[in-house]
This record gives structure tokens, C-alpha cells and sequence, in this order.
């Protein structure tokens, strides 16, 4: 679940987001019980429409809150106790109120955030593309709409300073207010302002995203709560006045350039027939498109409507769970060297078209990948193809194999292993299950795992193991990557650094890919102690080894073989891994008793 996006939403949000400014100051200052309930109401509201807005918030509400106290307690001299216990309690309510209206989004918010990847945000991809380079503000490249920001951003330092040199008494408040508007606006324009490095390198705000679209009445609306929180008086007829220009001339401003260079571009011809073309196919299925070119980029939001099909890709795609799942099948497509691998993807999420169009630049590579995955071209409408799977696929489909994956690394395994069996994901903890949960499932995955307490996490797999149970573990991002007894199991797990090619007994190391990461090396867990079988070894230490407990038994893999397997799209290694977890067919529809 990610943030709304689109223009409407961030609009929005950024003409709320003055409002949690006004709600500090309430905070402080106190109120009537009506501009209380209306701040409460404020507050919540920025929650449903955009909540990065509101965590963006959080610096400049700190920065008034702070400086309004120091303003308050000179004005008091000697502040009583009670005054700050009441403010707390005010903000206590206050935001406790709004985050309760708010709980129909925060709660299951809160609950999937474990499907949500923030870090992605390191990607400087988000920056390149939606942010602008002061220089276009000369070049005029993109519009008034993309680059007015930088032009106004001193507006609210500016406004600021002016009143207080005519208002010295209220130097304070002007400086929290300037100061906060301030940082408001310039986090919104992401990496080419010197504040970029902060999405960066801070830890905090690298978990959010830029914020991008800023419209000169976003810049009114935070102005005009400014004005509220002063209390600027004067003549209301002059005020009137001016603020009726100001909308006229901003109306102009943000319009103008939209209609003046507006051209409507009309739906890809060739594109909108492929998608006829699909839609008359009345099977259920999903379209892949690795290789489209439109010169209108959002018209991709409208093929699910003009198919009629489920069609992967699309303009806002930040909330798509399968959003990394299909950005990684892309890059195994391009690269094409791994056809086992995309057949896994096409047949686990009933890709039974894909869409090519031959004007991309990687389009001879994709389609010969496509090709080798097993589809066949079955259109052509000009320029773009329209490929069809070969076998019989649909979202219905033999469900085989459960497994039980546990820690954070479980969605590796899913994109690994997804046309060998089904992959439940089990969180991160261990003891958060019971045996009777494990049970349930013939083989368990520890990949990434943690544990809260590590008797009853040994206990409740020992117990697993003694009834029948096939674990399977790699310690990497584990708490037990260095430890001499791996949950009680008798081996010890320690890190070792590879780099380049390397020979492993029991595999065909010729056919490994090399353990590079990144241009730099490979650090990997590997085992050393007992084991009833060594299957992989590396040196003198175990990379593969079997160990039998009870009526079960432990799969130790190292070197992080997992991950490997599919950061190369590596065929050998993942037919190496099937054919190691490979369940007797008597067993498909197992449940330990």
C-alpha cells in the first residue's frame, strides 16, 4: 500500500498541509472549542489524501511548536506548570482524535506495511525523472507548473522578514512560521535543491518520497494559514481586494501555460488494436508488456478498460504489490538467458499475452526472450506484437505444494520457486507461530528470520522436526549468522567473503555464476559441525549439508544460494535447488499428524 498519487491528491494534500501548522498553534496558544474540532478535522483529512504530506509536515510543526513555547514563556516570564500540562494534553487529544478518525486507513496501513519496499526511494530514478533542474527555469522546458516553485520559494522568507521588521515584538512567531513554511516547501522539490541529500542520507526522510507537484495556490493556501496564525489586521477591503487579484493573476499563472501549449494526442492506433485484439479472447488471463513505446505514457491506464484483461504495467503503479515481481521479470526478459526462470513467472501469474512493440529499442532481444519462454507470435498489428503462451494457462491452477516461508527475504524464494510450489508467507518471527501452524505445511523456510525468544523458537521447531517436518534454513540476515549453535540444531554458521568465480564440491562449478555483487564481492553464510549429508561444500566448510531430527530433517543452504540463483537467473542453480527440495508426489497433500 503506498501513497494516493496523481495531481489531485498531492494538491490536496499540500492545501491541507498548513492546517497541522494552525494545529500546533492551538496547541499553544489554546482556542475555541470550534477551531479545535475544525483542526482535528484538518488533520485527518491530510491523512486520507496524502499521508508523505503529513510526514513532511512533521519538521515544520517541531521547528512552530518549539519556537512558539519560547515565545510564549517570554511573553509569560515565568509560565506556570499547568500551562504546558494542558498544551500536552490539548495536542494528546488532539492528534489522538485525528489518527482515530483516521483509523480506517492508518490500521490496515499498519498491518500490510510489511508488503510496502520505502527503500526504493534510494533509487535516484525517482529524482531524475520527476523533478526539475534549476536551469530549465531559464530554459522555460517544462512550464510554469514543474518549475514555479523555485521562483516563489523565497516568498514565504521573504514575507516573513518584512512583517517583522515592521512587527519586532513578534519576531518569534514570525521566525517559527517563515521558518516552517520555509522547509515545507523546499522538501517538495526533491533532489535538485540543496536539501535533496536529505532523501538520501537521512534515515528518517529517505522513507519518503519526494514530494513533486507544487501549485502557486498550494503556495496561496500556506500563505493565507500564515496570515491566520499571525493575526496580520489591517483593512479588510484592501485585503479583500489584493487577495481577489492574487487569485486572478495565480488562475492565470497555473492555467495558461496548460492551455496555451496543450495538444491532445490521441490513443496509440496500433496499441488500442492489439487491445481490441486481446479483448476477444473470453478466457481469464493477465498481459505482460515488456517492450511498449507510447508517446503518451498514462494511455497504458486505459488498456485494462479498452481489454477487458488484467494488463501488468500502467502509469501510477507505487500500490501494485506485483509491481517488483514484474520489474524483475522484465530485467530476466531483457537479459535472455533464463527462459526456466520467466516460464516460472508467466505460468504463476497467467501471463497468457505479452505486448511487444518493435520501435523499442530492446525489442529484437525481448523477443527472442519470449520466444525461448515458449510464446509464439500471434498478431501483428503494424508495429506492435501480440505473443501468445504456448501451453494452456489461467488463473486457475493446480495448487501442488504448500510451503511455510518465515523472515524477510521470504518473497526471494516466491519469485524462485513459484512454478514448483506455493509459498505462504509467515512474517518474520518464528514463535509467532505454533507447531500445530507448521504442521500444516510439509517443508518450512527460515530465510531471514527472527525470533523474539529463542528457547521457545528452538522448541516449537524441534517439535516440528519429531512430527515429520522438512526445514529448510539459510542464517543469512539472521540473528544466528554467526552463532555456534544455529536454534539448537548442533552447527555452527560463520560469513564468508567470495569474489569472481569459484569451485564448490557437489556442483558443476562451471556452470555457477560468478559470486559478484554489484561490482564488488559476495558475503554469504556458511556451516561448519555435524551434518548427516554434505551435499555443497566450499573449502572446509559446508554450503549444503542434510541433518536428520527425529522424523524430519534440516536443509542448511549457504552462500546465500537463494538469492544467487536469481539475482543471475542463474537456470543451473535454481534446477539444483527444485531437485534438492523435490517432494514425493504422495506428499503434495500432506499434513503432519
Amino acid at each position: 500500500m503506498g501513497a494516493p498519487e496523481g495531481n489531485l491528491p498531492m494538491t490536496l494534500g499540500y492545501s491541507l498541509a498548513p492546517l497541522t501548522l494552525l494545529s500546533v498553534h492551538l496547541v499553544v496558544e489554546g482556542g475555541s472549542r470550534c477551531d479545535f474540532l475544525l483542526s482535528v478535522l484538518g488533520v485527518s483529512a491530510l491523512i486520507y489524501t496524502h499521508h508523505t504530506t503529513l510526514i513532511s509536515s512533521l519538521a515544520p510543526m517541531g521547528i512552530y511548536a518549539l519556537l512558539a513555547l519560547v515565545a510564549r514563556f517570554r511573553r509569560m516570564e515565568r509560565a506556570p506548570l499547568n500551562y504546558y500540562a494542558k498544551a500536552g494534553f490539548r495536542a494528546l487529544v488532539m492528534y489522538g482524535l485525528a489518527l482515530l478518525i483516521s483509523s480506517a486507513w492508518l490500521i490496515p496501513f499498519i498491518l500490510e506495511k510489511g508488503y510496502m519496499k520505502p527503500s526504493s526511494v534510494d533509487n535516484p530514478f525517482y529524482f531524475e525523472f520527476w523533478s526539475v533542474k534549476p536551469l530549465d527555469v531559464l530554459l522555460r522546458k517544462h512550464g510554469y507548473v514543474l518549475y514555479q516553485g523555485y521562483t516563489l520559494l523565497a516568498a514565504p522568507l521573504l514575507a516573513a522578514s518584512i512583517y517583522a521588521a515592521r512587527r519586532l515584538e513578534e519576531k518569534w512567531r514570525v521566525a517559527a512560521m517563515a521558518a516552517a513554511c520555509y522547509l515545507l516547501l523546499a522538501l517538495s522539490f526533491g533532489k535538485y535543491t540543496p536539501l535533496g541529500v536529505v532523501y538520501l542520507k537521512v534515515p528518517f526522510m529517505k522513507f519518503m518520497p519526494p514530494l513533486r507537484f507544487l501549485s502557486s495556490y498550494n503556495l496561496l493556501a500556506s500563505l493565507l494559514a500564515c496570515n491566520l496564525v499571525m493575526g496580520v489586521g489591517g483593512d479588510r477591503r484592501s485585503i479583500a481586494a489584493v487577495a481577489a487579484i492574487a487569485l486572478i493573476a495565480i488562475h492565470v499563472w497555473d492555467v495558461y501555460p496548460h492551455t496555451a501549449h496543450f495538444e491532445p494526442v490521441e490513443l496509440d492506433e496500433q496499441y488500442e488494436k492489439a487491445l481490441r485484439y486481446l479483448s476477444r479472447d473470453p478466457s481469464m488471463f493477465r498481459v505482460f508488456q515488456p517492450a511498449v513505446v507510447l508517446s503518451q505514457g498514462s494511455a497504458i491506464s486505459y488498456a485494462p478498460a479498452i481489454s477487458g484483461k488484467d494488463i501488468l504495467g500502467g502509469w501510477y503503479t507505487e500500490a501494485s504489490l506485483l509491481q517488483s515481481e514484474i520489474g524483475w521479470l522484465t530485467y530476466l526478459v531483457s537479459r535472455e538467458e533464463s527462459p526456466g526462470l520467466v516460464r516460472s513467472y508467466v505460468v504463476s501469474y497467467a501471463l497468457k499475452y505479452a505486448l511487444c512493440d518493435a520501435r523499442c529499442p530492446a525489442y529484437s532481444r525481448i523477443y527472442r526472450s519470449l520466444l525461448k519462454a515458449g510464446y509464439r507470435e500471434d498478431a501483428r498489428f503494424d508495429y506492435m506484437v501480440v505473443l501468445r503462451y504456448n501451453e494452456s494457462i489461467s488463473y486457475l491452477r493446480s495448487l501442488g505444494s504448500t510451503a511455510l516461508a518465515i523472515g524477510t527475504y521470504s518473497p526471494t524464494l516466491a519469485r524462485l520457486l513459484s512454478s514448483y510450489m506455493y509459498i505462504e508467507y509467515g512474517g518474520k518471527y518464528i514463535d509467532d507461530h505454533t507447531v500445530e501452524d507448521l504442521s500444516n505445511y510439509p517443508i518450512v523456510f527460515l530465510y531471514g528470520y527472527m525470533y523474539k525468544n529463542v528457547v521457545k523458537a528452538m522448541s516449537i521447531l524441534l517439535s516440528y522436526l519429531e512430527m515429520g517436518g522438512t526445514l529448510v534454513l539459510d542464517t543469512w540476515g539472521s540473528p544466528d549468522v554467526t552463532a555456534d549453535n544455529v536454534l539448537g540444531l548442533g552447527f555452527q554458521s560463520r560469513i564468508l567473503k567470495l569474489d569472481g568465480c569459484v569451485e564448490l564440491t557437489g556442483l558443476n562449478s562451471s556452470r555457477l555464476s560468478p559470486f559478484r555483487y554489484e561490482g564488488g564481492g559476495w558475503a554469504a553464510t556458511v556451516y561448519r559441525g555435524h551434518f548427516d549429508e554434505v551435499v555443497v561444500r566450499v573449502n572446509d566448510s559446508v554450503v549444503v549439508g542434510i541433518l536428520r531430527v527425529g522424523a524430519g530433517r534440516v536443509v542448511a543452504v549457504g552462500l546465500n544460494l537463494f538469492y544467487h540463483a536469481l539475482y543471475y537467473g542463474n537456470e543451473y542453480e535454481r534446477n539444483f535447488i527444485a531437485g534438492l527440495l523435490k517432494i514425493p508426489e504422495y506428499l503434495l497433500d500432506y499434513h503432519i499428524e
